[in-house]
């Protein structure tokens, strides 16, 4: 199957989905300012300031939840491995201390494991990695496997200066972000989303660690007991997971065997988009990165979570 752009879909909808994080390499600092590069590996983010001028900020993050005695608590926020992902869910990693890449759950065909969506033309289309499908279903994650391997990338990179190039950063995002995603040298499905992800945490100053889930010891468990079973192995006594969740959970309660479960509260921030008459929301994160920048970006991520998680 070649990798393409399709024509737009449904809303936008959070799912749940072993080694620990990759350990990926700081992201390039060629675009930034000299003086500044430091800050950039030590996982800050930029802004600019009203007179012309860089400043440097670390995402706000949301206050973290604390128990009966005051103490704060450990979140952990679940969720399976996304291309080029949304907004949402780099906001979820600000409101948590672990973001947790469900890689051992089953690949889902039409998902966001493999595709995301850019505003080309107007109207948001589709932008998809081909992987090998036939004679390997039901496969997990953690074992999807691109195919094309150089077509794809090249065909993803035209396609992505194409819809982004009149963006004012897109090519600070371009060359810091998306380049070493494609070059990275893996089929495996799982590494290239995990690089992408984990170096727009490092640009954003988002403090935040990436663990797979095939890294722990989670058997047969599903649903409510598999983030129960996580949360305890991470040392955590809450977990965050998105509002699409209930299509997979049903209504969750409050506590699971000693685990507070809180529904996340992500509030869509808008931004000028010269090529569409209204706003278009749920789109790549590059969108917003390329058109406003990583410091604006970082800001308006904190303010999308500024609210507490609904239980």
């Amino acid at each position: 199957m070649r990798a393409g752009v399709a024509g737009p879909g449904g809303g936008r909808a959070d799912s749940f989905g072993g080694r620990t994080g990759l350990g990926v390499g700081s992201v390039g600092t060629g675009g930034f300012d000299a003086a500044l590069r430091d800050a950039v590996l030590r996982g800050v983010a930029l802004r600019e300031a009203g007179d012309g001028h860089t400043a440097v900020r670390a995402v706000r993050r949301r206050p973290r939840g604390r128990d009966r005695r005051g103490t704060a608590m450990t979140v952990v926020a679940p969720h399976q491995p996304a291309y080029l992902p949304w907004l949402g869910y780099l906001a979820r990693a600000v409101e948590a201390d672990v973001f947790l890449l469900l890689d051992h759950v089953q690949f889902c065909e039409r998902g966001w494991q493999n595709r995301n969506r850019l505003l080309i033309g107007g109207r948001p289309r589709y932008l998809t990695v081909p992987v090998h499908r036939a004679g390997r279903f039901p496969q997990a994650l953690n074992e999807v496997r691109v195919v094309d391997a150089e077509g794809w990338r090249r065909r993803h990179l035209r396609t992505l200066d194409a819809a982004l190039g009149r963006g004012r950063h897109w090519e600070q995002v371009r060359d810091e972000l998306v380049r070493p995603m494609l070059a990275l040298e893996s089929d495996l499905l799982v590494d290239i989303t995990q690089v992408f992800f984990e170096n727009c945490l490092r640009a954003l100053g988002i403090s935040c660690r990436v663990v797979r889930s095939s890294a722990l010891e989670l058997g047969g468990t599903r649903a409510a007991g598999m983030l129960v079973a996580a949360a305890r192995q991470l040392g955590a006594a809450r977990v965050v997971v998105g509002e699409g969740s209930r299509r997979y959970l049903g209504e969750l309660p409050a506590v699971v065997d000693g685990v507070a479960i809180a529904v996340s509260r992500f509030r869509h921030p808008t931004y000028p988009q010269r090529e569409s008459s209204r706003f278009v929301d749920a789109l790549s994160c590059v969108d917003l990165l390329a058109r406003v920048g990583v410091g604006e970006a970082s800001r308006m991520l904190s303010e999308s979570v500024s609210g507490e998680p609904s239980p």
